[in-house]
């Protein structure tokens, strides 16, 4: 439940406009004594609600107002004091709350699931409050909720030498209490292990061959990660760097 930005403020004693006991209601209700019989109106189209008379519905008891799950409203009341004569006394001014049961959508996620050659912090990006819950075995996450971590990134830091699946479900909470439903479970893969050297084939180490014999394969294709060097006076090649094949 929120209250509306032009909430007003009663100016006659004997009744209260406040969230429900139930999440995503709000209660119009009596509260004290007013000194005489407490009537209202209300409305739930956004218009104000009239000036209560003699033929009003009475407040001597809470009204629950509510709306379906997904949609939103505001409700407006006003209350009015009838005296013991029947005449109307004071008259409050127009009270307005809005009743929110719309959820959030799910938080948006940079960088995106796959896998990963660096540590990474994954934003997770909201209007709403974001709370998550994170695997670092590959196992399946819980559902987060109100008690799980929340902040507005997840870290993953990777281990040296190893490759680590992280999986991540998140979820985001407004301010009042929606909740969306849970994105997830998102794999990211932190990969920090070596690179695997690939095997040569069609040349032995140490063998003599004619030029047109030599045909040596790095089986697999030359991926882009891999360079080489090779010397053609007997020499040991210098150790492969970043930077291009020679």
């Amino acid at each position: 439940m929120r209250v509306a930005p032009d909430a007003g403020s009663a100016s006659v004693p004997g009744f209260r406009f406040a969230a429900g006991p139930v999440r995503g209601t709000a209660v119009l209700g009596p509260a004290g004594s007013a000194g005489g019989r407490v009537v209202y109106s209300l409305t739930s189209d956004g218009s104000d609600p009239a000036v209560p008379g003699q033929d009003s519905p009475e407040l001597s008891a809470a009204v629950v107002l509510s709306v379906p799950y997904g949609t939103s409203r505001t409700f407006k009341a006003r209350v009015a004091v009838i005296d013991s004569a029947g005449g109307v006394g004071s008259v409050s001014d127009v009270v307005s709350v809005l009743v929110d049961r719309t959820p959030p959508p799910p938080p948006r996620l940079n960088p995106a699931p796959g896998i990963l050659d660096e540590p990474a912090v994954v934003s997770l990006e909201s209007s709403a409050k974001v709370y998550f819950s994170l695997t670092s075995d590959g196992s399946m996450p819980p559902d987060p909720g109100l008690s799980s971590p929340s902040n507005t990134f997840a870290a993953l830091p990777g281990v040296d030498g190893r490759t680590v699946t992280y999986r991540l479900k998140v979820i985001a909470v407004d301010d009042a209490g929606n909740a969306s439903e849970v994105y997830g479970p998102l794999a990211y893969t932190v990969d920090l292990s070596p690179p695997t050297i690939p095997p040569i084939t069609g040349i032995a180490d140490g063998g003599r061959y004619a030029a047109r014999q030599v045909s040596p394969v790095i089986e697999g294709g030359l991926a882009v990660s891999t360079r080489y060097t090779a010397s053609t006076d007997g020499s040991e090649p210098p150790e492969p760097t970043h930077g291009p094949p020679s």
